[in-house]
């Protein structure tokens, strides 16, 4: 019965990240639109498809949704600026990849920042 509980509210877990996730792309877009001029949002939700993997993998990999009863604080907070940075990185890359010019970086760093 723990056992089963505990899957679920794993997912829960993540899909509540999903849901995090997109509410600070959607965000960040919002927070850009106000800067200057920028493209329609749907030209960017592609993005999505490349953060929300990269980061649901790292999170896995660093434990997040693993029990973190007998974690601190301070190692929680560690584990996921560790996620933070290296997702950054890592997602950053992938962008500048697949679309090197057609993204806006400052829209990137407040979706980071967020």
């Amino acid at each position: 019965m723990l056992k089963q509980q505990a899957k679920q509210f794993t997912i829960l877990c993540k899909l509540i990240d999903i849901i995090l996730i997109y509410i600070a792309f959607a965000a960040a877009y919002e927070i850009r639109s106000k800067i200057g001029n920028i493209g329609d949002f749907y030209h960017y939700l592609w993005v999505l498809l490349v953060i929300i993997p990269v980061w649901h993998l790292l999170l896995s990999k660093y434990g997040m949704y693993a029990s973190t009863r007998t974690h601190s604080i301070p190692k929680l907070i560690s584990d996921l600026v560790k996620v933070h940075i290296i997702g950054g990185v890592i997602t950053a890359s992938l962008i500048y990849f697949i679309e090197p010019g057609g993204f806006r970086r400052i829209l990137f760093g407040i979706f980071i920042l967020l």
